[in-house]
């Protein structure tokens, strides 16, 4: 590496080798191919260096040091690699632990209990499996026993192991940011976060209509649970979004009345045209809508609003958990929930003939395959949204 700084040049031996055909000159990086499995690694490597010098320098510089010269800089260089190195000595679960203390300040309390439910199941498989949890103890052979271990000892479902995997996985990118961690076996192609595809239900457009037509005048919190709900299923904001909605949330832009919203979890600003039904829910409070329950309350209350509103048909999901397969038969009002919201909104969007490029724009969807995913529509729905187009007249 050749750091050049105030008319002066270090030259630092980074210890990596690749053949040159290997080489992105443009980019000064090893280029990302299946054939070059040790790229991410020395990638990695490359640029915690070149942060490093650029730490280190900018340290000295604070320091008043007069000058700056390559031996100084390769010191300095030097501490800070290494303090780098120490950092990584720390055991994983540790440092979790310490992490989710920190990110109390800023997540949601559901984000937190995610969190913790794996840092929970992080233990209970050290020592079930005595398996010592260190960062450089992370690569496939604990991806295998851990995610084993899930599904076989404790019995999750497919897709909540996926979801832990996930979460695993976003604290190691964390880690490795921090410069806490260098084992970079998790950035394997076969460390992923496995899923099966899922039958979720959301609620349709008659449906809807028949929730908000239900006479809850005489349980108010029920009718108080019901308008936050539809405003979500008209909106497609997630729970913390649409249950912080605020007098400043609402705009009229270009003569439309609109949600201007930033996005608790993405931070992202998203503009929603009203529907009428969710005008009509914000006149009823005058722009100050009812103060939000907790999620599972909240839940709870949808249900039973759900029931009384009559959506009992007969709904079969089936979840498996490692070879086993689950079969969840209920009333259809027994699986709706706040996340139900978003679907139904997606869903009904894209039956209604929503441009998907725009109703992406609101769920905050990167690529249409993952919304394809999210949204659900049964082949009769699909035939039948198909059948108006002019190629079918």
């Amino acid at each position: 590496m050749f750091y050049n700084y105030g008319g002066q040049r270090l030259k630092y031996s980074t210890g990596e080798h690749i053949h040159p055909s290997y080489w992105n000159f443009n980019k000064q990086m090893v280029k990302e191919q299946m054939t070059i499995p040790e790229s991410v690694q020395i990638n990695e490597n490359l640029k915690r260096i070149a942060n490093g010098v650029d730490s280190a320098y900018r340290n000295l510089l604070l320091q008043n040091i007069s000058d700056i010269n390559p031996k100084v800089l390769k010191e300095a260089l030097n501490a800070v690699l290494n303090n780098s190195a120490i950092k990584k000595k720390v055991e994983i679960l540790e440092w979790m632990e310490a992490e989710i203390e920190h990110m109390k300040v800023d997540k949601m309390h559901g984000s937190i209990q995610v969190y913790n439910a794996l840092l929970g199941h992080l233990k209970k498989f050290s020592i079930s499996k005595r398996y010592k949890m260190t960062f450089d103890s992370i690569d496939l052979t604990f991806y295998e026993l851990f995610t084993t271990y899930l599904l076989y000892d404790v019995g999750l479902l497919t897709n909540t192991v996926g979801k832990q995997i996930k979460t695993l996985i976003t604290f190691l990118n964390l880690a490795t940011e921090k410069g806490v961690n260098k084992n970079l076996y998790y950035k394997n192609r076969n460390f992923k976060s496995i899923q099966e595809d899922v039958e979720h239900i959301y609620l349709n457009i008659e449906e809807l209509d028949k929730i908000y037509k239900l006479d809850l005048s005489h349980i108010p919190s029920l009718d108080r649970v019901r308008d936050l709900f539809l405003i979500g299923c008209h909106t497609g904001l997630r729970f913390s979004d649409f249950t912080n909605l605020k007098k400043e949330s609402f705009k009229k832009i270009i003569d439309v009345n609109c949600f201007n919203v930033k996005t608790f979890k993405t931070k992202e600003r998203v503009v929603i045209p009203l529907k009428t039904v969710v005008r009509q829910i914000w006149d009823k409070y005058q722009g100050e809508l009812p103060k939000a329950i907790s999620n599972q309350k909240m839940n709870d209350y949808i249900k039973r609003i759900a029931e009384l509103a009559g959506i009992t048909e007969n709904i079969i999901i089936k979840k498996t958990s490692g070879k086993n397969i689950k079969e969840f038969q209920n009333p259809k009002f027994k699986f709706v929930s706040t996340h139900s919201a978003r679907r139904s909104f997606a869903t009904n969007a894209f039956l209604a003939g929503v441009p998907t490029i725009s109703i992406m724009k609101i769920t905050g969807h990167k690529t249409e395959s993952s919304f394809m995913k999210y949204i659900k529509v049964s082949q009769e729905e699909n035939a039948s949204l198909i059948a108006k187009h002019p190629h079918f007249a």
